[in-house]
């Protein structure tokens, strides 16, 4: 995306609207035209319209997706303000719910850490094979919602709504981390969780935690009491002191786990050490001039020491044997980082008589045999508490890393791919973070605040690192285990100043551990143009887009209105140099309103609304201004209702009681829906009632009720005539979603016009339906004819023949019992085509069937459905509003 700073910019995003069947489909590449998601999913497919968080969405769960169905409602709850109860539940069908579920079969395409997010306008669905599957997946949900989500309290007259997708996803690479270093500027726990929060948003995994460098000791060790009151004091400038005690340690270790993040400790030798021998300087290289050597201090000046831990004293290795003694318990993770880079300079042993005699006595020619003498001892001492050890490059020799640890390359790009490649041909785990590309202490740009000792390091030239050599085979492939970003705390002295140098590099490195396919900067850039205003919802502070004046739009439109609903949309955008902007439209229907200063677009279409049309929005700083083009469709009828089942001709049902006629001479809403009269009339003789209806020129016939879907606070009208001085009885239900809940018998005497109030019912767009009409002995009832066979083998087992849900959503059941096993034949009309769209002959098993027809690309409308065994019908009508 390219603007100009000219004075006028004129960027239009069109929004191409191309139905087929009623589905809105776009490419994995062309997601970002209303999912904004860092890191990028495998696949994604947009439809029409969105899921609204209400006040009575709910969690679904079971048993095993419990604690993330109650992390997600937790996270909810704080912008919205909304409850989101938690229930446990083997129906993950409901309407207006947000269900997490994990698989019974596992899904080898999303693997351990993928999920599949499906949404649609009336459901949420997340599935994985693991729960860290399910917390990617709600993470991406949490992108999916405006930006205000993120806020700590409720955030008043939002719209929290999320574009209809599907979405299957899973990680390219398995290690995707992040490092914070603590030694040079101690940060504590509040603002280590807050990094913690982010990484977790964006699906890093591995959080690498430099505790201990030459500037100060961080971590606890209750055996050696002087690492806290000796080596964690730093009173230079720019430098604090504190350290992290161990149940604070634990603390942060628990939170990471409950994001699905692994915390790696380093714990850095032989050098980068100083602060331990000013602790202990017992440990340091004895000379023939001192006992000790030094004297020792924690250091101040950038860089590091040549004052090495000594390799010749077997008092080191018991201080190391102990140190680890009291960390590895603290950290479950499967690694620790023991450093070991940066020791070239020998000179201190070169000195010391324990180092001398430490090689004559284990046969060693040269000091890098003595440090890998002394790495193999540690490395050892780390195998045999079951982890595993990484040491950063310049601990090995000729690629090769003592006692089989992870080598991790932090040379620049042009030096650590090739020798990566090397490394995992011989069979080695690397790590990659070149400085060059990772280092993210670095400047922005030359001038600014950061490290000048490497390159500066800008957004496009981090996120468009390639970390895999080429020609490698897919077993060496795999020995890439991942990217890791770091920040080093040399020229950081406020976490605002660190918060400033990782975001939004972070997001690079996220996009470029997940995201599979070639490089996209372009696309990198517009997925992520909305998170400037999340981090600012985070309180997490950033480098802002770009040093020239721009503007920047944040939002995702809501393209899909229904008739007498009220529509919101927040248009939001802002410039990066802070000047106020303002909102205005260029084109708009007439029923849709915007707000200058706020940028909210609301308004409520009616009947005469419905239709397609162009919206071209702006947001301006008064000199540059950017424009964002969509279309929005508006469907639905009009009024208080919509006409669940339609009937014949379109103006009624016919049918009779007995000789007690009677006629209902008009059944419609208030607020002016033409659902059309009902006449049900006198027709003395018939010992039953039947409707019937037609569709595709065949005659289907069923007892169905009459149902109108309602909202709620209004009332409906239903006027009696009786042919005889009689008394009626109504019967209604109502329906919410998938529960049905016993309404009211409402008496009817002579001609008399009655209303029935529905103003008790708490959810908007309930279903009312009319079960049953009586006079005297007689009804008119929703039920199911007599059975009859397709197959003289079978049998229905109690009459169970179901079809649902209505109005149905992508998905058609049809649920039967059969007493043997028997061909079901099933027919789909359109009523609104008048034709036949699909028929399915079924072999089914004796017991309980359940057949699930696809319906994803059924347009909007009216359908008829059949389900036949023999002479048998089932017959219901179904609707999709979308």
């Amino acid at each position: 995306m390219k603007l100009s700073t000219t004075n006028f910019i004129n960027q239009k995003f069109y929004i191409s609207l191309m139905l087929f069947m009623g589905v809105l489909s776009y490419d994995v590449f062309s997601q970002n035209s209303s999912v904004y998601v860092v890191p990028k999913p495998l696949i994604v497919n947009v439809g029409p319209g969105e899921f609204k968080l209400t006040d009575a969405t709910k969690i679904i769960v079971q048993a095993n997706s419990l604690a993330e169905g109650t992390k997600l409602s937790n996270f909810l709850k704080k912008a919205t303000g909304y409850p989101f109860p938690v229930m446990l539940s083997a129906d993950t069908s409901a309407v207006n719910h947000i269900a997490l579920s994990l698989l019974t079969n596992t899904n080898a395409t999303i693997g351990e850490e993928g999920y599949i997010l499906t949404v649609t306008s009336n459901l949420v669905t997340i599935q994985a094979n693991t729960a860290t599957g399910l917390f990617y997946g709600w993470q991406t949900l949490r992108q999916m919602l405006p930006n205000k989500i993120e806020a700590k309290s409720v955030v008043a007259n939002m719209s929290w709504v999320m574009p209809v997708a599907t979405i299957t996803d899973s990680p390219r690479f398995k290690w995707r981390s992040f490092m914070q270093d603590d030694s040079r500027y101690f940060y504590g726990v509040a603002a280590t969780k807050k990094l913690l929060d982010l990484m977790a948003m964006i699906k890093l995994n591995k959080f690498h935690w430099h505790l201990v460098d030459d500037h100060g000791w961080r971590i606890e060790i209750r055996s050696k009491p002087k690492l806290q009151s000796i080596a964690s004091v730093n009173t230079c400038s720019g430098r604090n002191s504190g350290y992290y005690t161990q149940d604070q340690i634990t603390e942060i270790v628990n939170y990471a786990a409950a994001l699905h993040i692994d915390v790696i400790p380093e714990i850095e030798m032989p050098g980068h050490s100083v602060e331990v021998l000013a602790a202990y300087p017992e440990l340091s290289c004895t000379t023939p001039t001192a006992p000790y050597g030094g004297p020792f201090s924690v250091q101040c000046k950038v860089g590091a020491s040549v004052d090495f831990l000594c390799a010749g004293k077997e008092a080191t290795f018991n201080f190391m044997s102990e140190v680890l003694d009291e960390v590895a318990p603290l950290f479950p993770a499967s690694h620790i980082h023991l450093g070991g880079d940066e020791t070239k300079d020998f000179s201190r042993w070169d000195q010391c008589m324990d180092c001398s005699n430490r090689k004559i006595t284990e046969g060693l020619s040269s000091n890098q045999e003595l440090k890998t003498y002394f790495m193999n001892r540690v490395a050892n001492m780390v195998f045999a508490k079951n982890k595993q050890w990484i040491g950063w490059s310049g601990v090995e020799t000729n690629n090769i890393p003592p006692a089989n640890g992870v080598l991790q390359y932090w040379e620049r790009e042009s030096n650590a791919t090739p020798a990566a490649a090397i490394t995992v041909k011989a069979g080695y785990n690397v790590i990659l973070s070149p400085y060059d590309r990772t280092y993210f202490d670095m400047c922005w740009a030359n001038g600014q605040i950061g490290a000048k000792w490497g390159p500066p390091i800008d957004l496009e030239k981090a996120y468009t690192y390639e970390p895999m050599p080429t020609g490698l085979s897919v077993l060496e492939q795999s020995r890439i285990l991942g990217v890791e970003g770091d920040i080093w705390s040399d020229l950081i002295s406020s976490e605002e100043i660190k918060e400033y140098m990782v975001a939004p590099r972070i997001f690079a490195t996220s996009d470029i551990n997940w995201a599979t396919g070639a490089k996209d900067y372009t696309d990198f850039v517009q997925r992520l143009y909305s998170k400037y205003e999340r981090l600012d919802s985070l309180e997490f502070n950033h480098h802002k887009p770009d040093v020239i004046a721009k503007i920047f739009i944040t939002s995702q439109p809501v393209t899909v209105a229904k008739a007498d609903s009220f529509y919101s949309y927040t248009f939001s955008g802002y410039s990066n140099i802070g000047v106020m902007v303002t909102y205005s439209a260029l084109t708009k229907p007439s029923w849709l309103n915007i707000n200058s200063i706020t940028g909210v677009l609301s308004g409520t279409p009616s009947a005469s609304n419905i239709g397609t049309f162009p919206v071209t929005l702006r947001v301006s700083d008064g000199t540059l201004y950017l424009d964002q083009t969509f279309l929005i469709t508006v469907s639905g009828l009009p009024g208080g209702y919509q006409l669940v089942d339609d009937f014949e001709n379109g103006d009624g049902l016919t049918g009779s009681i007995n000789d007690l006629g009677f006629t209902i001479v008009s059944f419609k809403a208030q607020l002016n829906l033409n659902a059309g009269a009902l006449n049900i009339a006198n027709n003395v003789g018939k010992t039953d009632a039947s409707w019937t209806t037609k569709c595709g020129g065949l005659d289907y016939s069923s007892y169905m009720g009459i149902q109108i879907k309602a909202k709620a606070s209004s009332n409906m009208s239903i006027m009696v005539s009786l042919a005889q001085n009689k008394k009626a009885s109504i019967n209604l239900t109502t329906s919410y979603q998938t529960f049905w809940l016993p309404w009211s018998s409402f008496a009817v005497s002579g001609n008399s016009v009655n209303y029935i109030a529905i103003g008790e019912l708490t959810p908007a767009n309930a279903i009312v339906t009319i079960d049953q009409i009586s006079i005297g002995n007689s009804t008119l009832a929703n039920r199911i004819s007599d059975p009859a066979f397709m197959d003289s083998r079978a049998e229905l087992s109690e009459n169970k023949l179901y079809i649902y849900p209505n109005p149905f959503q992508n998905s058609i059941d049809i649920m039967l019992s059969l007493l043997q096993e028997s061909w079901v034949n099933i027919e789909i009309c359109s009523i609104n085509a008048n034709k036949i769209i699909s028929t399915h002959s079924v072999l089914m098993p004796a017991g309980d069937n359940v057949h699930s027809i696809d319906a994803t690309n059924f347009e909007a409308g009216l359908y008829c459905i059949s389900v036949t065994t023999k002479d048998h019908v089932l017959v219901k009508k179904l609707v999709k509003f979308e």
